[in-house]
């Protein structure tokens, strides 16, 4: 765990934070798939054959940056002939990630160098019981940059299903910037999809 520094920050700023994770994930995945740059340095998004479990290390990222770099670099030259396991896997598992929907998500994100820096980690399991199956999360990360007034601590966890009414949702359980509850903000973020009991699904990690 990273220790907590002295600013509490405002709500807009820890939804910045919050969607800057996502666009570092998507951008270290995506990056996987090309062959014309080199691995990122500052950030590294690490997983077995499965996806059973994964990891997002980063060590003062510029998350813009790591966004630029691949929607300015060309595309794979063509598809990789998937084998039966891992098309298997692609059809159930449906937060695989592909590289033209992970650069359809960054393309319209508004994130530019400098604007958000990170530094820490995220990690998460895929769990089979109790149902649903489900990947469980948690993470640590230190947030600085231009849109940041001061750098501030922000731990989280979350549950996202693979099967029932919330599938593929990301679903937060805690979110706190500097020991402060965001947790509001970050549901406002990620909305539990229409007609899911959200008291059904904490008790999962609860």
């Amino acid at each position: 765990m990273i220790s907590g520094l002295s600013a509490v920050p405002q709500d807009n700023e820890v939804k910045v934070a919050l969607q800057s994770l996502l666009v570092a994930s998507a951008a270290t995945t995506a990056s996987s798939h090309l062959s014309d740059i080199p691995s990122f340095e500052t950030a590294q998004f690490v997983s077995d054959a499965t996806f059973s479990q994964f990891s997002l290390t980063m060590d003062k990222a510029d998350i813009g940056y790591l966004r630029r770099v691949v929607l300015e670099s060309p595309p794979p030259a063509a598809p990789r002939q998937m084998g039966f396991l891992e098309a298997l896997f692609t059809s159930v598992i449906r937060v695989i990630p592909d590289y033209n929907k992970m650069v359809a998500y960054l393309r319209p994100q508004a994130l530019m160098e400098g604007e958000v820096i990170l530094t820490g980690t995220m990690d998460a399991i895929r769990l089979a019981a109790p149902y649903p199956f489900r990947y469980e999360g948690s993470g640590s990360v230190i947030v600085a940059g231009s849109r940041i007034t001061e750098p501030f601590t922000l731990t989280f966890s979350f549950i996202i299903p693979l099967e029932g009414p919330a599938a593929s949702s990301i679903i937060p359980i805690e979110i706190r910037a500097d020991g402060e509850d965001f947790l509001s903000v970050a549901q406002s973020l990620f909305p539990v999809p229409t007609g899911v009991d959200i008291t059904e699904q904490l008790k999962l990690v609860l």
